[in-house]
C-alpha cells in the first residue's frame, strides 16, 4: 500500500510538467491564430476604410472584404473601428503574449513578411493598450507618459490592447 502511494505521488510532477506543456502549446497556437486574423483583417480593414472615407465608427466583420483563401471567422475576443486618423483592431480582453508577439512582428526585422513587404511595415502600425485614451506602445505601457501623441476614439475600453496604423500628432 505505501509503495503505491509513492508510486502516485511520482507521477504527479510528470502529470505536471505535461499539462503545462500542453498548456504552453494552445497559447502559442492562439497568439499565432491572433496574429494570423490580425494580419488577413488589417488589410481588409484598410481597404474598407479607403472605400468608404466619409465613415467613422465599429466596422462589422461582415463587412470586410477578406480573401477566400484567408478562410477567417469572426473572432468574438476583437473588433474593428475606423476613424479620420486610421484603422483601429481592439482586443478588450487580450491574452498574455499577444500583445509582445504583435509589437515584434511589426516593429523589427525578425516578422516573417514577403521580400519588400518589411520596409513599408515596420514603424507603420503600432501596438499599445488604451491609457486615459491615448495608445501607450508595449514598450512604453509600464512608464508614465508626459503627453498623449495618439489619442484613440472613446469607445475603446481602458485596458484594450489595440494595433493600429494611426501616426503621431
Amino acid at each position: 500500500m505505501v509503495y503505491a502511494f509513492f508510486f502516485f505521488l511520482a507521477l504527479i510532477p510528470a502529470s505536471y510538467n505535461a499539462l503545462l506543456t500542453d498548456l504552453s502549446n494552445v497559447s502559442s497556437s492562439s497568439i499565432n491564430s491572433a496574429v494570423n486574423y490580425i494580419d488577413n483583417v488589417r488589410g481588409a480593414l484598410e481597404r474598407y476604410r479607403a472605400e468608404n472615407a466619409d465613415k467613422e465608427g465599429t466596422v462589422a466583420f461582415s463587412k470586410l472584404l477578406l480573401p477566400d483563401s484567408a478562410h477567417l471567422v469572426e473572432r468574438s475576443d476583437s473588433h474593428f473601428l475606423i476613424d479620420s486618423n486610421g484603422i483601429y483592431i481592439v482586443f478588450d480582453k487580450p491574452f498574455p503574449g499577444l500583445a509582445d508577439a504583435l509589437m515584434k512582428k511589426y516593429s523589427d526585422d525578425t516578422g516573417p513578411f514577403p521580400e519588400g513587404e518589411r520596409k513599408g511595415l515596420i514603424g507603420y502600425y503600432h501596438t499599445g493598450f488604451n491609457r486615459n485614451g491615448c495608445l501607450m506602445t508595449v514598450a512604453r505601457y509600464p512608464e508614465e507618459s508626459s503627453g498623449c501623441t495618439r489619442p484613440l476614439p472613446p469607445t475603446i475600453a481602458e485596458g484594450a490592447l489595440v494595433f493600429t496604423d494611426r501616426g503621431h500628432e
